[in-house]
């Protein structure tokens, strides 16, 4: 009796690990197949709610994500072809005694293959300028024209919150305005 009861154990122990991990599986497929019905491949990634004083809505402060979560997803998203971290904000850009006030974005270094964006002049940043925190930047085709009016833009020197960066590239302009790396 005390054999049957021991087989039984573990035969009812194995099969719960079987249907758990397929239970995973599962779900897993389903929530790879939701996204591709949505017709995008592109997911983007936020911090928790926003709260302020206690209380959650649409004021307040995130917790950022932190590099080791964005290297947590990529090794752990077997459908995440590539990751960059992404902040922005908005700001006066200013070369020589010009000046333009624009939306200004830190990204990763795969951020043009994410959205396709192609370079017209220059280059992108590559890891290790962004693993060695080399101020330099890429334009957008509308910063740009304003600031450098059809002159050479690479390896000039340009301000943000007075803050000098180099310039090594120019995106191809989409038809729309913008921005800044």
């Amino acid at each position: 009796m005390r054999s049957f009861l021991t087989a039984l154990g573990i035969i009812i122990g194995v099969g719960a690990v079987i249907a758990t991990i397929s239970i995973g599986q599962g779900a897993k497929r389903e929530v790879e197949k939701r996204f591709e019905s949505m017709g995008t491949n592109l997911l983007f990634v936020r911090p928790g709610s926003r709260s302020f004083r206690g209380v959650h809505g649409g004021g307040g402060t995130y917790q950022n994500i932190t590099p080791g979560d964005a290297k947590a997803i990529a090794e752990k998203a077997d459908a995440v072809k590539y990751i960059s971290p992404s902040v922005s904000t908005r700001a006066q850009i200013i070369y020589g005694n010009k000046n333009w006030n624009t939306s200004i974005y830190g990204v990763g270094d795969k951020y043009p293959e994410i959205r396709n964006w192609e370079v017209d002049e220059g280059i992108f940043f590559d890891e290790y300028m962004v693993r060695s925190g080399q101020k330099v930047c890429v334009l957008g085709s509308e910063v740009n024209k304003n600031l450098f009016e059809g002159a050479d833009p690479i390896g000039q020197i340009i301000r943000i919150k007075k803050i000098p960066f180099r310039v090594i590239g120019v995106l191809k302009s989409r038809g729309e305005s913008g921005g800044w790396f």
